[in-house]
């Protein structure tokens, strides 16, 4: 039996990728990571570890040896620039020096990154060759994390690839990202009003549970120093989006524009070029975008049923 590590197993794509990764029939024994206090489900064993301390690492290491890592642990807004860059830059420098200190020849990592790090160009299409990093604290807080891990790996003999996923959506997608908030708004059946910023931007929306096999094609297929997207490579504006919701939620609540949610210099349309990852491993994103719509409309709902 062969094992993978998850980090930050216990987030939003770290569920969907452990229920994916036990779904798959491979008998595999997977290793959740994460400093939450609670397990989450359907793993075989569960690490409270700091990745900022590489030796909490590397004695795991030497304990439960990963054949794969799928690295997702990490921060993003709300959260201070100074937390971003120290989970995201330093967790990866502790996971890296932890498995390079535990001597596993062979080991595969997939460091997960984000679209934000790219500076999109005029078009918006986004291929791997468009540089960065983005204009976001986040953005440039991946970039250097994708960057320092390509850079680290080669040094330490460890097979390292990136991916850089776009706006993910599914079921239990936190409020935070921009589909999360406009569908707990949607299934609220008190509100009569749904507040929107910009909803004329058009973005690349890939589903969570297209996105975690996508990292597992990669861990798999992926050649070693190569960053990939991950995405649908179709541009959705968010006027469309919400009439989906609109339509998946059985309600047409009043859209009004609201100045608190608007971003300056946000890109008009920001989609990925897919091409490099259906050509290494034959992933394609497959759940339509009003499935991923309807499933997070059910999951909202039962959650608030609770």
């Amino acid at each position: 039996m062969r094992t993978v590590w998850v980090t930050g197993a216990a987030g939003f794509s770290g569920i969907h990728l452990v229920r994916y990764l036990r779904n798959l029939g491979k008998g595999l024994r997977i290793v959740g990571l994460d400093v939450a206090e609670a397990e989450p489900p359907d793993i075989d064993a569960y690490a409270r570890v700091d990745l900022l301390i590489p030796e909490a690492v590397t004695e795991l290491a030497r304990r439960e040896p990963p054949a794969w890592v799928i690295h997702l642990a990490g921060c993003m807004p709300p959260a201070s620039q100074e937390a971003m860059w120290n989970a995201n830059v330093g967790g990866t420098i502790g996971l890296l020096v932890g498995l390079w200190k535990a001597d596993l020849p062979g080991v595969r990592v997939v460091s997960v990154g984000s679209a934000a790090e790219y500076e999109p160009p005029a078009d918006g299409f986004v291929t791997e060759q468009c540089p960065g990093p983005g204009p976001s604290a986040y953005g440039r807080s991946k970039w250097a994390q994708s960057m320092l891990a390509l850079q680290m790996s080669g040094q330490a003999g460890i097979e390292l690839m990136v991916t850089r996923v776009f706006n993910l959506i599914g079921p239990r997608l936190p409020t935070r990202l921009v589909a999360g908030a406009l569908c707990a708004q949607f299934v609220d059946p008190t509100s009569t009003v749904v507040r929107v910023g910009n909803t004329s931007t058009r973005r690349d929306f890939v589903d969570v549970r297209d996105a975690v096999a996508a990292y597992w094609s990669v861990a798999e297929r992926g050649r070693p120093g190569e960053t990939y997207n991950v995405c649908s490579g179709r541009p959705v504006s968010v006027e469309s989006v919400l009439g989906m919701l609109a339509e998946a939620a059985g309600r047409s609540p009043r859209i009004e524009m609201d100045a608190a949610r608007l971003r300056a210099n946000d890109p008009a349309v920001v989609f990925g070029d897919n091409a490099k990852i259906r050509q290494a491993t034959g992933w394609t994103a497959s759940i339509p975008l009003t499935e991923s719509l309807r499933d997070m409309i059910s999951a909202a709902r039962q959650a608030a049923a609770r």
